[in-house]
């Protein structure tokens, strides 16, 4: 068993046809994605939830 976010997010995004939102995400983490060239970078500035955010998505 699992959530139903999760399952909702493997039925749309792995076993469907929908492309992730990287760029939604990334940006909840104060990250710029550049959808032409696959480009990701950070921002400055973060607030204080995308600085926990980052540091539980990739310790930084």
């Amino acid at each position: 068993m699992t959530y139903s976010e999760i399952r909702t997010f493997f039925r749309d995004y792995i076993e469907g046809s929908h492309p992730i939102p990287l760029k939604e995400y990334l940006e909840k983490a104060s990250f710029s994605y550049d959808e032409a060239t696959g480009k990701v970078t950070h921002d400055s500035n973060p607030d204080s939830k995308q600085i926990a955010l980052r540091k539980d998505w990739i310790n930084q």
